[in-house]
């Protein structure tokens, strides 16, 4: 029976009220970077109240986010043989599209979407609301089973109404909603286990590598990291002063802590990589192009600030009789997606431009005149490659006359013109990397910190 009235949830009813609203933020920057062509997500409008838009900073930054997740989901499903079924489990859903991203894939997925009850009262009431929602659950409405407590379920969706800190009853509910052990199983938790006491994400991360005992499964986590910088303790206390403080961040602060803890609670192996890294190193490059063209961007540094203190990390293990064979069956190929080496010296000078080489060969210079993302032309001394959004250093259109020596990026004077690209005359060397103050650093980042969760 569907109840058209289920309540929309008092978020002020508990101390965790705080932590259950930064899903409207996130629901809400995601949107802007939807509506400004970074990505595509049909479902999302659905789900946001408020319509804002955001900086470019911010869409940037959830464009990567977003990428990098799918990537991962992506790249597990790739793995899961055919004809077979897999489980997505979303802990901390909130306003989260994954489940439609994932339900318009040809694999058979069945997913979970797991949170406070106040938040999945009002997801449901929303779904059942609008027609493309609860279409993408069920040929028909009435298919839709809601159960006490509002939460959804039909084949392809299975909502879950608890507190993640309870874990018994949490287990209790999740196979009460048709949770196997023997189905390959993805769990995906975004911006949530910072936000518990160590005591309770441990638990969660301790049962999850257990909770599948016949199968294969993998745990991908993004969340921050880095709290004692300058910039990271900014962020802290500006978390702490909405009522967000990251609980667990002390606890495990670096790529390395992250990787050791998710070994250690029961997983066998774990790779991560900051998001400069995921931005850099692992998405789509003609994506990256694109996305860069879409809007003036003068905020490198705070990006590339931000961006160091975020992670993605990907956990896998076995089934129990792959570990005493020592293997993790088929999602293998799943460790690799952050596993690359750390790039050259040569490479990170091209940090201060926004991106790293190799990208896809890009369209050709025309009289010298380089478009964004393009490459000087072998005359020139090159191929160098010219950023497509060179904000503070180049401007899109400007001229930079390097005399055959090196171009010091913070005595770039601004040029007049539009368009995109650069004229690079007699310059064969690369930029300097700009220097940061730690002092600067720590003003830095207010809008982004408070807008990427």
């Amino acid at each position: 029976m569907i109840d058209d009235e289920a309540p929309v949830g008092n978020f002020s009813m508990s101390g965790d009220a705080a932590v259950q609203n930064t899903t409207e933020d996130a629901a809400s920057s995601k949107l802007s970077a939807v509506r400004m062509g970074y990505f595509r997500d049909d479902y999302l409008e659905h789900f946001v109240r408020r319509v804002t838009r955001r900086s470019p900073l911010i869409n940037r930054g959830y464009y990567a986010r977003v990428a990098g997740i799918r990537k991962a989901i992506d790249g597990f499903l790739s793995c899961i043989p055919q004809g077979t079924t897999a489980q997505i489990v979303n802990l901390g859903s909130g306003m989260d599209t994954t489940f439609f991203y994932v339900n318009d894939k040809p694999q058979s997925v069945v997913c979970f979407e797991c949170d406070f009850p106040e938040v999945i009262q009002r997801k449901a009431h929303t779904i059942l609301r609008k027609e493309p929602c609860w279409k993408a659950m069920a040929r028909n409405r009435e298919d839709i089973v809601q159960v006490p407590g509002g939460a959804l379920r039909s084949e392809p969706l299975r909502m879950v109404a608890a507190d993640m800190r309870q874990v018994d009853e949490f287990e209790r509910q999740l196979v009460q909603a048709g949770f196997q052990d023997d189905l390959p199983t993805l769990w995906l938790a975004e911006c949530v286990l910072v936000y518990m006491q160590p005591l309770h994400s441990d638990a969660i991360i301790r049962w999850a590598a257990n909770a599948v005992s016949k199968a294969p499964s993998a745990f991908v986590v993004y969340e921050q990291i880095l709290p004692h910088d300058a910039f990271g303790r900014t962020m802290v206390r500006n978390l702490q002063a909405r009522g967000c403080p990251l609980l667990g961040i002390h606890e495990y602060p670096t790529l390395d802590s992250q990787r050791q803890r998710y070994v250690s609670l029961g997983f066998t192996r774990c790779e991560a990589a900051d998001m400069n890294d995921v931005y850099d190193l692992h998405l789509d490059g003609a994506e990256i192009a694109r996305i860069q063209r879409l809007e003036i961007f003068d905020e490198l540094e705070e990006w590339r600030l931000i961006q160091g203190h975020y992670f993605i990390g990907v956990a896998l293990k076995g089934s129990h009789d792959e570990q005493h064979r020592g293997s993790l069956s088929y999602l293998e190929p799943l460790t690799q997606i952050w596993s690359t080496p750390r790039p050259s010296d040569t490479e990170m000078r091209f940090r201060s431009f926004g991106s790293l080489p190799p990208r896809p060969a890009p369209p050709p210079s025309i009289n010298g005149i380089v478009p964004p993302g393009g490459f000087l032309p072998p005359s020139f001394g090159g191929p160098v490659p010219i950023p497509a959004d060179p904000p503070r250093f180049v401007p899109s259109g400007g001229m930079v006359n390097g005399g055959g020596g090196h171009v010091m990026a913070n005595h770039v004077p601004p040029a007049s013109g539009g368009g995109g690209g650069g004229r690079m005359m007699g310059m064969a060397h690369l930029p300097e990397v700009p220097v940061f103050r730690e002092e600067d650093e720590a003003e830095e980042g207010s809008e982004g910190q408070g807008m990427r969760d």
